[in-house]
């Protein structure tokens, strides 16, 4: 967990009172959390907590700590929530596109048994673009979650630059069962995977939406959406 020294966000109307007995900290009346915590003298918040009450994000990027307006659980913003490297927190669940690739073949990494299509291959006229990715479990509960090119998917599509969308061809993960496909993560632990991608030749990436669909939800469109700039 996250922990910086608690301040007051430029422009936040935010009134904070801290009790020494409870540590409790409350933002305009309303509790926030109780994991306040007294050190050296100076009183430290998870800052996940404070983004969550501000209705805020929270990125990790390049030994930074960034805070950025955040919308609705299972809604996309209309401004880009992330970019390539960056860590999304979703409050549950943390998400990050490690790199991006073009290429006519890409050979599977992460496959084992459960996983298809083990070489992708671009046809005529088409390229692969390939998202390296990474989806970490942040909650105290085992969990699964799908990974599939299909239905089951929900929203996860490559957006472009005329204002098309693509839909996956493949995901390169180690699975734990097909049909669909999930993969398992123990709490602070992550899956990495990539999502292969086969469009036109002259398509320029715009955006990925990924879907995080847990397992045990799977066709109930409860996912929860997360969209990634990819444009440099």
């Amino acid at each position: 967990m996250t922990a910086v020294g608690l301040i007051l966000l430029g422009g936040t109307a935010a009134v904070t009172a801290l009790a020494q007995s409870a540590m409790k900290l409350v933002i305009n009346g309303n509790p926030v959390t109780t994991d306040a915590r007294k050190i050296g003298g100076r009183t430290y918040v998870p800052i996940e907590d404070v983004a969550k009450a501000l209705n805020m994000q929270v990125f990790t990027t390049g030994g930074q700590i960034v805070l950025r307006p955040g919308g609705g659980a299972n809604q996309i913003a209309n401004q880009h929530v992330a970019k390539i490297g960056e860590e999304l927190f979703t409050g549950k669940y943390r998400f990050q596109v490690n790199s991006i690739q073009e290429l006519p073949k890409y050979q599977m990494k992460y496959a084992n048994h459960f996983t298809y299509n083990k070489t992708v291959e671009a046809g005529e006229g088409e390229k692969l673009v390939v998202l390296d990715c990474r989806l970490k479990n942040g909650t105290a509960q085992k969990d699964e979650f799908v990974f599939s090119p299909t239905e089951w998917g929900e929203n996860t599509a490559l957006t472009d630059a005329d204002e098309g969308a693509h839909q996956a061809t493949a995901f390169d993960v180690a699975a734990d069962e097909d049909a669909p496909m999930g993969a398992y993560a123990l709490p602070g632990a992550a899956v990495r995977f990539a999502i292969v991608f086969k469009v036109p030749q002259n398509t320029k990436p715009q955006d990925l939406v990924f879907t995080i669909v847990r397992y045990a939800q799977r066709g109930s469109k409860k996912g929860t959406d997360v969209r990634v700039a990819l444009a440099q």
